[in-house]
Order: structure tokens, then C-alpha cells, then sequence
């Protein structure tokens, strides 16, 4: 018995002495250094934006209404520079947009007046709308065509 209570508190050192951790060392933490770059005293997309301003747009008023836009058919040769301004003529504070997803456009709509370049390189007719739910009135009225032609000239 006494050889194996020997035996035992051997095997329990030799255990325990295997599965001690090791200590860890301490690394230094890692230092990031973050270079500050002076940005440019122009903004690229001011100076793309003014790009676009130079053309010379054919330019489209429409009035959006708390039920309809007007008008609410626009027709435009294809490759045309054209802008819609559509001017706010809203007695409530909801908040409207115009939508042409067949255009790429989804713009919300200002209090008072909005532009909207309109993509001209594809021929057909192109439905816009008030994007609202079905269950809203609105929903009915609140859309319109835009119809690109094809441009005989160029």
C-alpha cells in the first residue's frame, strides 16, 4: 500500500508538472501609425457635377402635386441631354419621391424644387411614379410616362 501511495504522489508530480503553463510573454503592442493626408481643396465629384452643369440641357417643368404629377407625359429624343425640374406643390409634410427604376432613378423629392438628369440612351416607354404603398389614394394618380425616341439625327 505504501508503494502505491509512492507510485501515486509520483505520477501526480510528474502531472502536474507536464501541464503547467508556461508563462506568456508580454509583447509590446503594436503601434499603428495613421499618415494624414491633406485632402484635396477641390472635391472630385463638385468637379464632376460641374462637368455635367456645362452641357446644355433641355430642360423639362413639371409640378408634382399631393395626387398627380404634371405633366404626367414627357417625350424626349434618345441621346438628348434632358433635365426635369420638377418644382414641390405639396399642402402636407409627407415625404415624395420620383421613381423610374427602368431609368436607375429614385430621387427624393425637396420642399421646392428638384433636378433630375434623365438617362436618354435607351429607346421605349418608361413609367415613373410616386413610390408609396398600394393603400395609399395617391398610389392610383401619382405617375407618368417618360417615352425616349429614337433621335433621327444622330
Amino acid at each position: 500500500m505504501k508503494k502505491i501511495l509512492i507510485v501515486s504522489a509520483v505520477l501526480l508530480v510528474f502531472l502536474f508538472s507536464g501541464c503547467a503553463m508556461p508563462e506568456k510573454e508580454e509583447k509590446e503592442p503594436e503601434v499603428k501609425v495613421i499618415e494624414i493626408v491633406e485632402e484635396p481643396e477641390e472635391d472630385i465629384t463638385e468637379e464632376a457635377d460641374k462637368e455635367t452643369d456645362d452641357r446644355d440641357f433641355i430642360v423639362v417643368q413639371m409640378t408634382a402635386n399631393d395626387m398627380f404629377f404634371i405633366p404626367d407625359e414627357i417625350v424626349m429624343a434618345q441621346d438628348e441631354d434632358v433635365k426635369i425640374i420638377i418644382t414641390s406643390n405639396f399642402t402636407n409634410n409627407d415625404v415624395y419621391n420620383f421613381y423610374a427604376p427602368a431609368l436607375g432613378i429614385f430621387e427624393l423629392l425637396n420642399k421646392t424644387e428638384t433636378e433630375i438628369i434623365i438617362p436618354t440612351e435607351k429607346v421605349g416607354t418608361f413609367r415613373f411614379w410616386y413610390n408609396i404603398s398600394p393603400s395609399d389614394p395617391r398610389y392610383k394618380t401619382m405617375y407618368g410616362k417618360i417615352r425616349i425616341e429614337l433621335n433621327p439625327t444622330k
